[in-house]
């Protein structure tokens, strides 16, 4: 004699095992991967303003405080903070001087959402940008 075996109650049992060890953590990498882009499209999208308000600057101290804003300001357009000190403005001679060149950099080094810390402090991905813009050669000396 056979004995059959029922398959009631299979169904579910494969599903909850499916969902919670195939679907939640594929779910989490699809989230991980939009964050890490939206955070480097943040940070193409902040040197770049940076870097033209820089351009148009009248002066270097009002240039670089209004750039470092707008760079702020760029990354809250996506919803992202920007730590303090990620950007960094370095020029080739004099800045604002004709013929000199502005380097608008961003870099840190953004925390995986929902892993938590671990012996050496949280689990990061680095996000990187710069530009490089020349100051043109018949603007006038800066004030």
């Amino acid at each position: 004699m056979k004995l059959l075996r029922s398959d009631e109650g299979s169904a579910s049992l494969e599903f909850i095992i499916v969902a919670v060890g195939v679907l939640l953590p594929l779910i989490y990498i699809v989230l991980t991967v939009g964050a890490i882009h939206r955070a480097q499209a943040s940070a193409g999208h902040a040197v770049r303003e940076a870097s033209r308000i820089l351009m148009r600057a009248d002066s270097f101290p009002g240039g670089n405080a209004a750039a470092r804003e707008a760079a702020v300001l760029a990354f809250a357009d996506h919803g992202v903070a920007l730590p303090e000190g990620s950007v960094t403005i370095t020029c080739s001679g004099p800045c604002l001087t004709p013929g000199s060149q502005a380097t608008v950099n961003v870099s840190w080094d953004m925390p995986l959402p929902w892993i938590p810390e671990g012996l050496e402090g949280p689990v990061t991905w680095p996000i990187r940008d710069s530009q490089t813009l020349a100051f043109d050669l018949y603007r006038s000396d800066p004030l």
